[in-house]
C-alpha cells in the first residue's frame, strides 16, 4: 500500500542563530544601514548563503545555525489535510500528536553570557507532503503528526504549532517535501539571552 499525506496552509521557515553580542556590534559597524538586511538574510536562509559568506569574509566569522525548521502552521486559517491511500482520497478524523512544546533554553545550554540566540521567521502559503511506498494496510490511529510549538522562539503568546513531518506506525516517510508557493514575508524575529 502507498500512503500520501499532505497539509496545506501557512508555510513557515524558522531559523535560530547563535552569535556573540560583540559580533552583532561588528556587523552593525561594518555594514552600517545594511546591517538589518544582512541579519535577516542570514536568519532566513541556509548557512551557505551569500550573507553568511559576506559576513565571514569581512569579519572572519559568522553566526552559527542552531535551529532550522520549515513546515505548516496548524493555526492557519487555510489549514487543510489530504490523505490518499493507493491514490484514493481517504477521510481521516483522528491524528496522534507528537511532542509539541519547545523552549528556547534547550538551544542555549552551552551558550555563554555573551551569546545571543537570534530567531527569524519567513511566512507564506505552502504545503508539506509525506509519502510511504510500502505499507501493509491503513489505520488512521497509526498516523502521527510531529510539530514544534515555536511561540517561545518568536516571543508570541498564542500557539504556533509548526508541523514539520508525519510518521506512520512509528516509521518516517520515504519522501518528504515542504514548499512555499509564492512570495514569503517576514514573520518576526526575537532575540534571547541565556538566563542564570
Amino acid at each position: 500500500m502507498k500512503l500520501e499525506v499532505m497539509i496545506l496552509g501557512d508555510y513557515l521557515s524558522v531559523q535560530g542563530l547563535r552569535m556573540a553580542q560583540s559580533l552583532v556590534k561588528k556587523i552593525k559597524a561594518v555594514f552600517g544601514p545594511d546591517w538589518r538586511r544582512i541579519m535577516l538574510s542570514m536568519g532566513c536562509g541556509p548557512e551557505g548563503t551569500e550573507a553568511f559568506k559576506t559576513v565571514r569574509g569581512r569579519l572572519g566569522k559568522a553566526p552559527t545555525v542552531v535551529y532550522r525548521k520549515t513546515g505548516i502552521l496548524m493555526q492557519s486559517d487555510s489549514f487543510g489535510l489530504v490523505v490518499k491511500v493507493d491514490g484514493v482520497e481517504t477521510m481521516v478524523n483522528l491524528i496522534d500528536r507528537g511532542v509539541g512544546s519547545f523552549d528556547p533554553a534547550m538551544l542555549m545550554q552551552d551558550f555563554t553570557a555573551q551569546d545571543l540566540l537570534g530567531v527569524f521567521g519567513m511566512r507564506g502559503g505552502g504545503y508539506l507532503k509525506c509519502e510511504w511506498d510500502e505499507l501493509s494496510g491503513f489505520s488512521q490511529e497509526k498516523l502521527a503528526i510531529a510539530y514544534d510549538d515555536i511561540r517561545g522562539l518568536l516571543n508570541r503568546k498564542e500557539s504556533m504549532e509548526l508541523v514539520h513531518t508525519f510518521t506512520y506506525d512509528g516509521l518516517e516517510c520515504d519522501r518528504q517535501s515542504c514548499c512555499s508557493c509564492g512570495q514569503l514575508d517576514h514573520a518576526g524575529q526575537a532575540f534571547h539571552v541565556k538566563k542564570g
